[in-house]
């Protein structure tokens, strides 16, 4: 979840989590929005995913994401797994980059739990400052840059 972001005196729907925009990750997998692929990252059950991403509603995906058997080290990378969609997110939606490249205020987010709503908006803006960073590079090269990026934990 997440809901509208607000930047810059603006509120930015595209930053939803649920904001429906398909991407597709480096290992060739297609999502609908960042809110299945986190939702899909849950849990190690294959036929439990597979239900997951089947679902092009973001609503749909989170309320079968809540029960699943979490993953033993959730709580140690959900925000890693946040970031991660999030970055295939704008990386494969050269518009919806383009928008986030040109925010400059910091990122606030406020339809979500305490925890999300922080990192929700400090997420976006390390991605942010890596796209800007990066600004121009090929997928090679930002594919090794991200693997190797020191996001915050």
């Amino acid at each position: 979840m997440g809901g509208p972001a607000y930047v810059d005196n603006k509120v930015i729907e595209e930053f939803d989590n649920f904001y429906e925009r398909k991407f597709t990750s480096f290992s060739g997998i297609t999502y609908y929005n960042t809110e299945q692929y986190f939702q899909s990252k849950k849990c190690d059950d294959r036929e439990f995913i597979e239900k997951i991403l089947s679902l092009d509603d973001p609503g749909d995906a989170r309320s079968l994401g809540q029960e699943c058997n979490l993953r033993a080290d959730w709580e140690n990378i959900k925000v890693k797994v946040m970031r991660r969609g999030n970055f295939y997110k704008f990386y494969r939606n050269k518009d919806l980059m383009k928008l986030l490249l040109s925010t400059n205020g910091s990122i606030i987010f406020k339809s979500s739990t305490d925890f999300w709503n922080k990192w929700n908006g400090k997420i976006l803006e390390e991605l942010r400052d890596f796209f800007k960073f990066h600004k121009g590079g090929d997928e090679s090269s930002i594919t090794r840059a991200y693997r190797l990026f020191p996001f915050s934990k």
